[in-house]
């Protein structure tokens, strides 16, 4: 399914129970940087897909349908992952 960015932040506007978005800035958003490959051994990062640029962009405490942090939600699950 192809989903552009701007359908996907109208998407989000809709079911974010979070009533004042906070946004983090392009400075933030940069400088962060996820692992490459699951191996341990290779540290090599990259930047973070625009999607998820375009989530923390609009909104860095975005709440699910059931009032659960988004963000933080996936980066616990990034985590068990490794």
């Amino acid at each position: 399914m192809d989903i552009s960015l701007t359908n996907l932040i109208e998407l989000v506007k809709k079911v974010n129970r979070n009533k004042v978005p906070t946004p983090m800035s392009a400075e933030e958003i940069s400088r962060l940087r996820v692992r490459k490959y699951r191996d341990p051994q290779n540290t090599e990062t990259t930047e973070l897909p625009e999607s998820l640029k375009a989530l923390l962009a609009y909104d860095r405490d975005l709440l699910s349908n059931y009032n659960m942090p988004v963000i933080e939600h996936y980066k616990d699950l990034l985590i068990k992952r490794e």
